[in-house]
């Protein structure tokens, strides 16, 4: 939970301190949280609030623009070259992407978990692998460019 939240957070410490707060407030409340049908969305949804809202009070109170920290330093995420791609998607892709393809939630899960009707998730997702395609393996080369960049490198996202 703690890498998904720092793959759309971009920050470590701040998703790690978001879901200590969601695990708190799930065991506090597990008599009601442990009939949802979907547990770990309730966790990362109150982790990705609280992940927000601390975003913005620090922003708030920074005399300074926050610039998160580079996600690639995970050493679970190899790929330097997908990393600053996922990275560069905007927030509402970026986190569609990191539950459906990182966490392995279905397209209903993620709906229900974020909040929003199931073919936005789709839409989301779809604009997302799209932009994603486009940066990492470009259909034509670039003049000079000699790496080999087969296609179903991008497919297994």
């Amino acid at each position: 939970m703690i890498r998904a939240i720092t793959l759309v957070t971009g920050d470590v410490d701040r998703a790690a301190d978001a879901v200590d707060e969601a695990l708190t407030k799930a065991y506090a409340r597990w008599a009601e949280v442990g009939t949802h049908e979907n547990p770990a969305g309730w966790v990362y949804r109150v982790a990705r609030n609280e992940a927000i809202s601390r975003w913005r009070k620090l922003r708030r109170e920074s005399t300074t623009r926050y610039l998160p920290e580079r996600v690639s330093e995970d050493p679970d995420i190899a790929d330097e070259e997908m990393t600053d791609a996922v990275e560069s998607l905007p927030q509402r892709y970026r986190e569609v992407v990191v539950l459906r393809y990182y966490l392995d939630w279905t397209q209903p899960q993620i709906a229900e978990t974020i909040g929003v009707p199931l073919g936005t998730v789709k839409s989301r997702i779809g604009r997302a692998l799209g932009q994603l395609r486009d940066e990492v393996a470009p259909l034509s080369p670039e003049p000079g460019d000699t790496r080999s960049r087969p296609t179903k490198y991008v497919k297994g996202i």
